[in-house]
């Protein structure tokens, strides 16, 4: 039986100052702390989730990976509506670049809260039925193929409409959603539900969440690729906008963080 679950509007401001490595006495830094009110109302006011989850019997015809000593396996589902890219992309063709870059960062921070939300009220809901779970696994990752967006997608339409398709290369549409699923049984040892982003091999993402002398480190130790990933991510969000206008300006915004004298929007190019 799916389960759609009622979660608190909430995101870390000084987890996203770390992952985008923002320091203080910087005009970036001032400017974001500065816009962060108006931010955070316009998500409160846009911010359309879906959290449900589906506990099911593990007897899927193609078997989900990692999970063949469990007994059971709990589908996962969260999804925001296109709502809120709407209000980024208004202030993108309004030439608010860097507010509307905070703005995705900070609806990705609340969707990611959301989902960790549901993973602990499952794993209290089961560890109530003596029920243990295994780590979280998605689609894409490890050893998990990308199809089996696909196998869970179907798994959770049989109990109930949701307003999410997949291409034919099995992405997700809208964008700001996910699909994952976790092994569940009494004879396994369980673990936390919360992503732990210093076990995480994904060293590219732009979410990783650093702190201190080690963020510090990994901008001044990174390989090129890893040092565009949140640029790369961004262009690939808004791959409607020509890059040449895009990418000038976050080579100072992403990696130099500098602000204009006199503050201000940034209209596409870099140029005030």
């Amino acid at each position: 039986m799916i389960k759609f679950i009622k979660t608190d509007f909430s995101f870390d401001e000084e987890k996203i100052f770390r992952q985008l490595h923002l320091k203080e006495n910087r005009s970036a830094t001032k400017h974001t702390r500065m816009v962060l009110p108006m931010l955070t109302k316009l998500l409160k006011e846009n911010m359309e989730l879906t959290t449900c989850y589906s506990l099911q019997d593990n007897d899927f015809q193609a078997p989900l990976p990692g999970i063949g000593c469990c007994s059971q396996v709990a589908l996962c589902y969260c999804s925001c509506t296109r709502r809120i890219n709407d209000v980024i992309d208004t202030m993108l063709s309004q030439g608010e670049i860097l507010d509307g870059f905070l703005l995705n960062h900070m609806a990705n921070a609340v969707f990611f809260e959301a989902s960790n939300q549901m993973n602990g009220k499952l794993a209290h809901v089961l560890s109530e039925r003596g029920l243990h779970l295994t780590k979280r696994y998605a689609a894409g990752e490890g050893e998990v193929p990308l199809s089996v967006q696909a196998i869970i997608l179907d798994a959770l339409k049989t109990e109930t409409e949701l307003e999410v398709n997949l291409t034919s290369n099995y992405m997700l549409e809208p964008e700001h959603s996910m699909l994952y699923y976790f092994g569940a049984d009494a004879g396994i040892t369980g673990h936390s539900t919360r992503h732990d982003c210093g076990a995480c091999n994904s060293e590219d993402c732009p979410f990783r969440d650093v702190e201190g002398d080690v963020a510090e480190g990994l901008i001044k130790n990174a390989k090129p690729q890893t040092s565009w990933s949140a640029l790369r991510a961004f262009d690939r969000l808004y791959r409607g906008f020509s890059s040449h206008r895009v990418i000038p300006f976050f080579r100072g915004a992403v990696n130099a963080w500098t602000w204009p004298a006199g503050g201000g929007t940034i209209p596409f190019g870099g140029k005030r």
